[in-house]
């Protein structure tokens, strides 16, 4: 069989069936004779048989005991390289599923919010966290309604006080000594 380049262009001037067949022909893992030795079609080493993956490991599928064009070192940096690119879509997904659920908000309602009371803590001030995480929606824990947003060192802090403004006073009070 002749080789065939993987991105050979179709003379589209031609529509005899034979020229139009193929389009992209993946590039195949090239196996030794004996088989027990593979080419990566990425990174182009030969490995052994177990270095890479099974397409199926249900015995009644026709695709069974075939194995992968790409090493499984390949295909584990592959994963992660996927995996990096989707995490910050995935944490968006992630707040906007919490505020919604939570909270009844939208993310406009939450940028709002947060722009009402000068694009900081509510309480002292800061934009950020320190480990680049957004700040925090406060509510009324026995009513639900949204009081503002928060760092986690205030919002934590107003847990512990339990939320009473008498002890927070008391706690003022005993800081100024």
């Amino acid at each position: 069989m002749a080789d065939l380049d993987p991105w050979q262009e179709i003379d589209m001037s031609d529509t005899t069936p034979t020229s139009a067949r193929v389009i992209y022909r993946r590039p195949r893992a090239v196996w030794s004779e004996d088989g027990t030795q593979g080419t990566c079609t990425k990174c182009g080493v030969t490995r052994s048989v177990d270095d890479f993956y099974t397409q199926s490991s249900d015995p009644s599928s026709p695709l069974f005991g075939r194995r992968l064009n790409r090493c499984k070192e390949c295909m584990k940096l592959a994963a992660g390289k996927r995996r990096r690119e989707s995490q910050d879509r995935i944490r968006e997904i992630r707040f906007e599923y919490n505020l919604r659920i939570n909270f009844r908000m939208t993310p406009f309602q939450y940028q709002a919010l947060l722009a009402a009371q000068g694009g900081g803590c509510a309480i002292c001030g800061t934009d950020r966290e320190p480990n680049g995480r957004r700040l925090s929606v406060d509510h009324d824990h026995r009513t639900g309604v949204v009081r503002g947003v928060l760092c986690a060192r205030c919002n934590v802090a107003l847990g512990m006080f339990g939320d009473s403004t008498r002890t927070m006073a008391r706690a003022a009070k005993y800081l100024e000594g």
